[in-house]
């Protein structure tokens, strides 16, 4: 009697596919820890950063003053020789002032009321009227009815005020009495000179009178030496140590129109990572419709942490009164790519190990990202890293 061949029940091929996935995950494991093949790849950077702002600009201070007529608004575009201001020093000027005033009213009352009184002089009466409705339009002004520039009315008023005064002085065959107080109304005019200077801009930009304290440590002269320590002390609202000290008053500080900066500091926690040299799509928080370009223009790592500075070329006017803001980094890289493990640091040097015949080589290259899957990657020593080349794992 022949024997019987016995058949493999559901058992053994459910044993066999146990093995075939066994097999299956061994190999994956060990070609994960062996390396992999370099390949072409791409990876987008996409992260929310909140930087600290830094202006190419400078601050222009005066001695200690009592007074100051501004000449221009807040926020306007100048040249260099423009008028920016009066400034009037410490001393009795507001009760000179005061004297000149009422001197300049009673000189006005005896124009008018005396040599003027029977005469009617229609471009006087123009000149009043105009005088009149700047006056209103000031008031309206102050009391939150307008939205006018105060400043730009009151220099309009003067203005208005002086050629008012000229015309005056040009029309009228002054009396003796009338002299008189021209002579007086000089005297006043030379002392409240005396205590006057005029400042004009040396520069050109865009012009503001608002500080915030950080302009003397936070700008592109001193950015060489801004830690991320210092910025991260700004953006929680606290002091930078400042090695320079003044007894002089800040007067307005000018800002290159086209020209500023964005400080940026990350850790290894961190989703942004930056390389200098490289550009980066910025996008300001609550202005989602003015992507910005930006250049790493330096990236600096102390205590664990790396500080970036974005350089920016383009209208400061977004961010002129502005120090810490909010943003969205963006960036893609493509080129050369090997897995997130293919990357290993020797003494200090980030690069990969190539499999070759004559054994491993270790390829020093900058990390342009690291999504944590992959990295593209750039050889730094002139070396090359070609597609299909086997790297070893770190």
């Amino acid at each position: 009697m022949a024997n019987r061949r016995a058949r493999p029940n559901i058992k053994f091929y459910l044993l066999l596919a146990v093995l075939a996935a066994i097999v299956i995950v061994v190999m994956v494991l060990i070609f994960r820890t062996t390396g992999g093949l370099v390949e072409q790849g791409t990876v987008t950077m996409e992260a929310a950063v909140t930087a600290v702002v830094i202006r190419d600009e400078s601050v222009v201070t005066a001695e200690s003053y009592g007074r100051i007529n501004y000449f221009v608004a807040e926020g306007e575009r100048i040249t260099s020789g423009t008028k920016i201001a009066e400034v009037f020093k410490w001393g009795t000027y507001d009760s000179v002032l005061q004297d000149l005033l009422t001197m300049q009213q009673e000189i006005r009352a005896y124009q008018t009321e005396t040599v003027l009184a029977d005469i009617v002089n229609t471009e006087l009466e123009s000149k009043d009227a105009a005088i009149d409705e700047l006056v209103e339009r000031i008031g309206a002004v102050a009391r939150g009815e307008s939205g006018e520039d105060m400043l730009t009315l009151e220099n309009q008023l003067k203005t208005l005020m002086d050629d008012r005064r000229e015309f005056l002085r040009d029309s009228l065959q002054p009396d003796e009495h009338l002299m008189g107080l021209y002579e007086r109304e000089q005297t006043l005019l030379d002392r409240v000179e005396s205590w006057k200077q005029d400042v004009y801009s040396q520069t050109s930009g865009m012009i503001s009178f608002y500080f915030d304290g950080y302009e003397a440590v936070l700008n592109r002269a001193t950015m060489a030496q801004i830690l991320p320590g210092d910025i991260q002390s700004v953006i929680k609202g606290g002091k930078i140590p400042s090695s320079t000290t003044s007894a002089e008053k800040p007067l307005y500080r000018i800002a290159n129109t086209q020209r500023w900066y964005l400080a940026v500091v990350t850790d290894e926690r961190s989703d942004a990572s930056f390389v200098e040299g490289e550009s980066y799509s910025v996008v300001l928080e609550g202005n989602y419709d003015r992507p910005y370009t930006a250049l790493a223009e330096s990236v600096t790592a102390a205590d664990g942490e790396t500080l970036t500075i974005l350089l920016i070329e383009d209208d400061v006017a977004p961010v002129m009164n502005a120090r810490v803001v909010n943003a969205t980094v963006q960036a893609s890289f493509s080129g050369t790519s090997v897995a997130s493990r293919g990357v290993a640091t020797v003494d200090g040097v980030t690069g990969v190990y190539i499999e070759g015949e004559a054994g491993r080589t270790f390829v020093p290259v900058t990390v342009l990202y690291d999504d944590g899957t992959n990295a593209v990657v750039r050889p730094t020593d002139g070396s090359s890293l070609t597609i299909g080349s086997r790297y070893s794992a770190r």
